[in-house]
């Protein structure tokens, strides 16, 4: 079974952000090394998912108008 990543983005009062495309960062977060970067896409109203290797890491939102890379709080859904 491969292993898949899914990049949801929603604020605080649950508006959700589907034409939000940015890069993102996955980081070891033993190693703190960066181990695969990716563009978020969509198909209709869900991110496409993205192959990732098993392991724990840390997702930085990677945004050329933001000048520095945002973490992103995440859940594993299952």
């Amino acid at each position: 079974m491969e292993t898949q990543v899914q990049v949801f983005f929603e604020g605080p009062n649950g508006k959700t952000y589907p034409k939000y495309k940015p890069m993102i960062q996955a980081i070891d977060r033993a190693t703190k090394t960066p181990v695969d970067t990716f563009k978020r896409d969509m198909k209709g109203e869900s991110p496409l998912a993205q192959p990732a290797r098993e392991g724990n890491y840390d997702f930085v939102v990677l945004d050329p108008i933001i000048s520095t890379p945002i973490m992103c709080d995440w859940k594993r859904i299952s």
